[in-house]
């Protein structure tokens, strides 16, 4: 997130206190697993994807971008959920 050329997709809605919502909202500085990080990059939203696709729904997606990515992080939560 440091480097503004790289960009951040949400799939909709973050809750309040969430580290999503804090980045949606604009932060210039986040805490990720205790760590300062710089939220430099392009931040998106989109609406109409389920934030609860399958690992199949989301190769479909990213196979489906025109120009294809060169690396592709998906994060899932707060830590503990990131674990399971």
């Amino acid at each position: 997130m440091p480097d503004g050329r790289n960009d951040v997709l949400f799939a909709g809605y973050q809750a309040q206190g969430t580290l999503g919502r804090e980045i949606q909202s604009g932060s210039h500085t986040v805490d990720i697993d205790n760590q300062p990080i710089e939220a430099n990059a392009q931040i998106h939203t989109i609406s109409g994807y389920s934030a609860h696709a399958d690992q199949s729904d989301l190769l479909k997606f990213v196979i489906g971008i025109p120009a294809q990515p060169k690396a592709v992080h998906l994060i899932h939560g707060e830590k503990e959920a990131k674990k399971s």
